[in-house]
């Protein structure tokens, strides 16, 4: 039975088309693995989002670092007031999704299966609702993290942001160099992949 790397050699595919074809299956060719099966291997380009994540989180730590010890105050509390409301909504969400968990268990509850057959269903629905209370509604977590949030203070809450930012920055700048390597490797793997196959790469083709 033929793959989808094989059907087309009983149509007489070329050993070099044979070879591009194959080669869709490996990680240079990875940004590609959505492209219609006839497509060449192409050229990478350099994703921009590092590029342009990191001036954001430089700019957002030379702010930081250029606000007044009030400022800073100010800032860490306004964070600290949207962490708490954060946390208090996840909580709220939380017991009204377990109201309606124990609504339908109720329900479930009350059914009479019509025959014993049945009986499966009833209880297959009942652990359902179980698992999904004890993985949707557990509130232990959340608890926590609000009674952390409530005792830090605003200058806590600016300290987490600068270092946020920072390792953000740093995060950045080195998944920016990561990606120009990735590109400029797979590149050559691409590169020479035509070469030994005595083809010309197009280098007007566009790349993914």
């Amino acid at each position: 039975m033929p793959t989808g790397y094989t059907h087309a050699i009983e149509k007489g595919q070329s050993f070099e088309d044979f070879a591009l074809n194959c080669a869709r299956a490996f990680g240079a060719c990875i940004m590609q693995r959505d492209d219609p099966a006839s497509d060449k291997p192409k050229l990478r380009e350099e994703s921009s989002y590092y590029e342009e994540k990191l001036p954001e989180a430089l700019a957002e730590y030379g702010y930081l670092q250029s606000l007044t010890e009030e400022q800073k105050e100010a800032y860490g509390e306004e964070e600290r007031d949207k962490e708490i409301a954060r946390i208090q909504k996840a909580i709220e969400d939380k017991s009204a999704l377990r109201e309606k968990y124990n609504a339908m268990m109720a329900k479930v509850g009350a059914w009479n299966p019509p025959t014993s057959e049945h009986q499966g269903l009833k209880e297959f629905m009942t652990k359902q609702i179980v698992d999904s209370i004890s993985f949707d509604c557990d509130t232990k977590y959340d608890l926590e993290r609000l009674q952390t949030a409530i005792s830090k203070t605003s200058i806590d809450f600016y300290n987490d942001a600068v270092k946020s930012v920072e390792w953000n920055a740093k995060h950045y700048e080195e998944e920016l160099e990561k990606e120009k390597k990735r590109v400029a490797d797979s590149n050559n793997w691409i590169l020479e992949l035509y070469k030994s196959l005595g083809i010309q790469y197009d280098t007007t083709s566009s790349a993914s």
